[in-house]
C-alpha cells in the first residue's frame, strides 16, 4: 500500500474541537496499487472563530511540611475556585487536572540529598464560554491565588465543529475532483467514477496573544484569540474512462 502522511493539530473533548498547538501525525491509505485509476489528493479550508476558552491554571505551595504545603495549597485554590465561579464559570466546567505532593530536596557539594520540603500542585481546567471575559478571569484567578498562582496554558475550542469540517470538505472534494479531471486531460482520457476515497481533519492554530498580569494597576490581561483554520485533506481514486 502507498501511505499519505496527514498532520493533526486538534483534540476531541465530546464533540467539542480543541484548536491547540500538540502536534499528532496520522497516516492516510489510498487505495491499493493493483485497483488503478487516477489517484490525487485534495484540501479545503475554512477559516472559523472559537468560542470558548480553555484555562489550565491552578496553585504551587512549597513548605517544610507535607501538612503546611497542603494547607496553604487547599486555601488558596479555594480562593481560586471561588474567583472562578464569581466570573461566571459553572462548576460543571471546571475539571481537576492534575494534583500531586513531591518531596523537594537538593544535592550538596559532597553529593549528599537534602531534603528541604514539600511540593502540592494542583491545577484545573476551567471551561469559558464568554470569550469576552478571559482576560478579567486570568486577573481575578490571579488575584484570588496571590504569589501560589500557576497560569500553566490556554487553548481555544468550537464546541459545535462539523459544520465548519462539511464546508471543508465540500472543498477538498472539488479541489481533488479538478485536480484528477486536469491529470485526466493529461493522459488523453476520461475521469471515471469514483472508487475510493479517505479523509483527514487538520485544524492549524494561529498565533495566541497572551500576557500574565504582573501589579494590580497593570490593565487587564488582553487575550486574542484570532481565527482557526479548520483544514480537510482527502485522499481519491478515479477509475479511467474511455
Amino acid at each position: 500500500m502507498r501511505k499519505l502522511s496527514a498532520v493533526f493539530t486538534l483534540g476531541v473533548i465530546g464533540p467539542l474541537l480543541v484548536l491547540g498547538c500538540t502536534r499528532e501525525v496520522i497516516s492516510v491509505t489510498a487505495a491499493p496499487a493493483e485497483a488503478g485509476g487516477i489517484g490525487v489528493t485534495g484540501e479545503g479550508k475554512v477559516a472559523v472563530e472559537p468560542d470558548q476558552v480553555l484555562l489550565t491554571l491552578g496553585v504551587e505551595s512549597q513548605e517544610a511540611t507535607v501538612e503546611l504545603a497542603r494547607q496553604r495549597a487547599a486555601e488558596a485554590m479555594d480562593r481560586v475556585l471561588a474567583a472562578l465561579k464569581a466570573q461566571g464559570v459553572a462548576e460543571r466546567d471546571i475539571q481537576t487536572r492534575r494534583l500531586s505532593i513531591t518531596p523537594v530536596e537538593r544535592a550538596d557539594r559532597d553529593g549528599r540529598v537534602r531534603r528541604e520540603g514539600y511540593r502540592v500542585t494542583n491545577s484545573v481546567l476551567a471551561k469559558l464560554r464568554a470569550m469576552d471575559r478571559a482576560g478579567a478571569v486570568v486577573d481575578a484567578v490571579a488575584a484570588a491565588g496571590g504569589d501560589l498562582t500557576r497560569i500553566q496554558g490556554i487553548q481555544f475550542a468550537i464546541e459545535n465543529p462539523e459544520s465548519a469540517r462539511e464546508q471543508a470538505r465540500d472543498k477538498a472534494m472539488a479541489d481533488a475532483k479538478a485536480r484528477a479531471q486536469q491529470v485526466a486531460r493529461g493522459m488523453g482520457v476520461s475521469l471515471g467514477p469514483l472508487r475510493h476515497f479517505s479523509e483527514g481533519t487538520v485544524s492549524i492554530p494561529r498565533p495566541i496573544a497572551f500576557q500574565a498580569r504582573e501589579a494590580a494597576a497593570a490593565p487587564q490581561t488582553p487575550i486574542s484569540a484570532g481565527e482557526q483554520e479548520v483544514v480537510v485533506t482527502v485522499s481519491v481514486v478515479y477509475a479511467i474512462g474511455g
